[in-house]
């Protein structure tokens, strides 16, 4: 996600996602062989599993980019982090960007 890119840059330090109501399809990969996942899909179906029991979670920012990287499409998600003394908000409801608050939303190119 581009947009994420662009909220790193916008502060110094590593930035913090709480998420909530994340839901996402991992990329499609093919049969796995004996049914064996790969490491990288491995890690993103734990991902998607630890989501599913705690409802809410927080990641790092260099962490979501890297699970992002192995999900096809986020169909739902609530995305929120702080960027100062401000919170910064990105809402996704049926794969598409439906939201974003906060006082940099209008650094952000979508």
């Amino acid at each position: 996600m581009n947009i994420l890119a662009q909220v790193q840059q916008q502060v110094e330090t590593v930035i913090f996602w709480k998420l909530s109501c994340f839901d996402f399809v991992i990329v499609d990969i093919g049969d796995f062989f004996n049914g064996i996942m790969p490491p990288k899909i491995e890690e993103v179906y734990n991902f998607g599993k630890k989501i599913e029991r705690e409802h809410v979670i927080i990641v790092e920012h260099n962490y979501l980019i890297k699970m992002l990287k192995n999900i096809r499409t986020v169909y739902y998600a609530n995305m929120k982090t702080i960027i100062g003394n401000d919170i910064f908000s990105i809402k996704i409801f049926d794969g598409d960007i439906i939201e974003i608050r906060g006082n940099i939303e209008n650094n952000i190119m979508l």
